[in-house]
């Protein structure tokens, strides 16, 4: 399936939005407020990007297909 090759791509990605997010979440209340607002900010750009990454995966894959033949990707039991 195109979208399972597109989720294993983006997976490092995820996992470095996800880690950037737990660092914001540990600095809250205890880093100073200029160092939590850089993680905060790093966290949301990480995020976007993965965001974006995976709307992009999402139209190349399917552009072209009926949505019949795109909603079956995601009715089919492996």
């Amino acid at each position: 399936m195109v979208l399972d090759e597109g989720i294993k791509v983006s997976e490092p990605l995820l996992q470095q939005a996800q880690e950037a997010l737990r660092r914001y979440r540990e600095a809250l209340g205890s880093a100073p407020p200029e160092e939590v607002e850089r993680l905060g900010l790093e966290a949301v750009s990480l995020m976007q990007t993965v965001q974006a990454y995976q709307q992009r995966d999402w139209e190349l894959g399917f552009k072209g297909r009926t949505v019949a033949s795109q909603v079956s990707d995601y009715t089919q039991v492996d």
